[in-house]
């Protein structure tokens, strides 16, 4: 069961959290992280097999219980804004096999637009700070 937990949390953080799968390094490993994450629900997984619950359940239990603490995924909302203000620069990484690439790099050159308006708990983030990631993204399309 452990195995498959762990193998949905690195599916779902190298989908909505590339940025954060290449801070791992040696010293600190992916694997460790995965191995914390699980170990912190291992009491509901206990839980929700004494109860007889599918596979399928309980990795989705867990999951919910992982995540929740996990903060607003950059990556997810810079993809967003580039689909909808830059679509022919998002289709264009696309198809050139770069988007993740080009989005890492966006994340880090609005990394202090992040920390101004304070994007990890703001739900949903503040539209002050879509106006200026459109404009740090066009920054860095131009520059």
């Amino acid at each position: 069961m452990e195995k498959l937990l762990k193998e949905a949390l690195q599916r779902y953080v190298a989908e909505y959290y590339p940025d954060m799968v290449q801070q791992f390094t040696a010293d600190v490993p992916l694997s460790t992280y995965l191995e914390d994450r699980v170990t912190l629900v291992r009491p509901l997984m206990d839980e929700l097999i004494a109860q007889g619950e599918t596979a399928q359940q309980i990795v989705d239990a867990c999951m919910q219980q992982i995540i929740k603490d996990l903060p607003p995924s950059k990556y997810q909302y810079l993809l967003m804004v580039l689909q909808e203000e830059f679509p022919d620069d998002y289709k264009n990484f696309k198809t050139a096999g770069v988007l993740r690439y080009k989005m890492i790099q966006l994340i880090g050159h609005c990394q202090q637009a992040f920390e101004d308006f304070d994007f990890d708990t703001q739900v949903p983030p503040d539209h002050r700070l879509e106006h200026r990631v459109i404009g740090e993204i066009a920054g860095y399309l131009i520059g």
